[in-house]
């Protein structure tokens, strides 16, 4: 004799109250994942120990941004979904288990939130006006450059004059070329040395170059102001 009333075999959820829903939300998640998983190593490679330039400007490609902000969206409701489980198969208390699946809830929504606003904030970044784009640029080169010396001793050596009789130093730390890491991150120009890398700081957009920038000797220049 079936003891089945005629709503529950129409709803057909189950003593979960659930149904296939969460089973099958777990598996879609999961396939998401999957698929999204080397577009994700890939962003991890290609960022991992670039500059800050490189990083926003990577991120902030619009594919770049949805393919991410898809990742996180189904990492976050797996996530839940499987603490849910865990949570509703191994705690019996009513009153613990209520409190656990709401603070569930609410890290899932708070992990998520955090990292879709680091999504939109670098495709902000990335479309900022070029003078807006510079100001953020030289905020964060001087943190990175606090970076490349933090904990070391920098060593600088007197080379030469310039013309202005000003003393043209090289300076390092560790074995870190200071000047070089510089100008290839956007930071400086070259002066007579470093123009390899001050061209490929330039083809990159970084530091400097990923705004509106004159040199130095050309704005003087303009400006009927000796060189």
């Amino acid at each position: 004799m079936a003891m089945r009333t005629p709503l529950k075999n129409v709803r057909r959820l189950g003593s979960a109250k659930d149904g296939t829903e969460h089973f099958w939300r777990q598996r879609l998640t999961s396939v998401a994942l999957l698929l999204l998983l080397p577009f994700v190593i890939w962003i991890a490679l290609k960022t991992g120990g670039a500059d800050y330039e490189t990083a926003v400007a990577t991120l902030g490609n619009p594919i770049v941004s949805i393919l991410l902000a898809l990742f996180i969206l189904a990492g976050v409701v797996h996530m839940r979904l499987g603490m849910q489980v865990i949570i509703e198969d191994y705690v019996h208390t009513e009153g613990t288990k209520i409190a656990l699946l709401m603070l569930n809830t609410f890290f899932a929504a708070i992990i998520g939130l955090a990292s879709m606003f680091s999504c939109a904030l670098s495709y902000v970044q990335s479309l900022a006006p070029a003078n807006r784009r510079t100001e953020i640029i030289a905020t964060f080169g001087a943190a990175g450059f606090l970076g490349m010396i933090a904990g070391q001793t920098v060593h600088c050596e007197g080379m030469e004059k310039d013309r202005h009789r000003r003393l043209l130093a090289l300076c390092s730390a560790g074995n870190l070329d200071l000047n070089r890491e510089m100008v290839r991150r956007g930071m400086a120009v070259a002066y007579g040395r470093y123009t390899a890398e001050e061209r490929e700081a330039a083809n990159s957009n970084r530091g400097l170059w990923g705004g509106e920038f004159v040199r130095p000797r050309v704005w003087r220049q303009e400006r009927g102001i000796s060189n």
